[in-house]
């Protein structure tokens, strides 16, 4: 579970610095076809996984919440 938040996180880094280089370069066109290959990427990952996974992510963050609420931990 660590290891794709960490992806999501990264990839998520990678969409912030792609869109600032956006704002402050000439090669905007370059850049912004790679956000969005970059978003489809990401979508196409994510959804899927969420889709397959949906009753271990479920219990996962029901476990977070118990721990966060000091029920369970």
């Amino acid at each position: 579970m660590a290891a794709s938040a960490g992806f999501i996180w990264e990839n998520a880094l990678v969409a912030v610095l792609l869109l600032r280089a956006l704002v402050r370069g000439d090669r905007g066109q370059t850049l912004s076809e790679y956000g969005l290959l970059l978003t489809l990427v990401a979508i196409g990952v994510v959804v899927p996984t969420a889709i397959l996974m949906r009753t271990a992510l479920a219990s996962a963050f029901s476990d977070v919440a118990g721990c966060l609420l000091g029920t369970t931990c």
